[in-house]
């Protein structure tokens, strides 16, 4: 009996016992599950498809018709007169359609998990010569972006693309990229698009790609598109006409 009473007092005086769970629901992944990036530090592939159309169609129709005429009357009553007439019809149509399909595939890193399970990516960007990346814009502050958390290495043709019909005004300009790892050094931007092109815009409309240390921009500028060559066939008659009448009114 008195064993049994100094057994009991050291259970007493050890207090309650619990045992933890090896279980734990926010790291547990399932040996013969899908392998997913779910903690920082994994590694994550992205695929990205994109299918896009377009379309733009434009009918110009025009008359012009001018006229000139002259009346010289000299000393000796010799009345003499000349006119020109100059009459023009034209007109035009257009359409441009275009379609294009992307495929790219990224590597990135998981850097943070919120607290509803998503995951904060972060990755390279890197464009070899043979790579297109396309920027469609639709006003001066509706246009494509792109963010990258990381560095970024460009080659090949970057191009843009007009949507609904928009052209921006000369000097407009449209940040497209922006890029930053968080350690400013020489990798941070590595290479330009060796191309820009552009499609969809007016003519005279012509586009600049601009480097920063965090961003890339586009800058728009828009040139005078030149006057048909009937507007100066026009004014070259009218200029040899006037020519003609002054020099008969010497004569006279």
């Amino acid at each position: 009996m008195k064993t049994f009473f100094t057994v009991l007092c050291v259970l007493s005086a050890w207090g309650t016992c619990s045992a933890e769970s090896l279980y734990k629901e926010d790291t547990f992944h399932s040996l013969v599950g899908d392998q997913r990036a779910h903690r920082v530090g994994d590694s994550l592939t992205i695929l990205v498809y994109e299918n896009s159309t377009a379309s733009a169609s434009a009918d110009t129709n025009g008359q012009k018709n001018g006229g000139i005429g002259l009346a010289i009357k000299t000393p000796n009553n010799a009345d003499k007169s000349a006119s020109i007439n100059l009459n023009e019809d034209f007109g035009g149509q257009g359409k441009v359609q275009r379609s294009g399909k992307l495929t790219a595939q990224l590597t990135v890193t998981v850097q943070e998990v919120a607290q509803n399970g998503d995951l904060l990516i972060a990755g390279n960007y890197t464009q070899t010569g043979a790579g297109l990346i396309e920027f469609n814009l639709a006003a001066l502050t509706d246009f494509d972006t792109m963010d990258v958390v990381g560095n970024l290495s460009l080659n090949g043709t970057v191009q843009v693309s007009s949507l609904g019909g928009y052209n921006p005004n000369n000097d407009d300009t449209f940040t497209i990229i922006t890029f930053d790892d968080g350690v400013a050094d020489a990798s941070d931007r590595t290479g330009i698009f060796s191309n820009v092109t552009w499609i969809g815009f007016d003519p005279g409309v012509s586009f600049t790609a601009l480097y920063f240390d965090h961003s890339v921009v586009l800058s728009a500028t828009v040139n005078p598109v030149p006057l048909p060559a009937s507007v100066w066939l026009l004014s070259t008659g009218i200029g040899g006409a006037i020519g003609l009448a002054r020099r008969r009114r010497r004569l006279g």
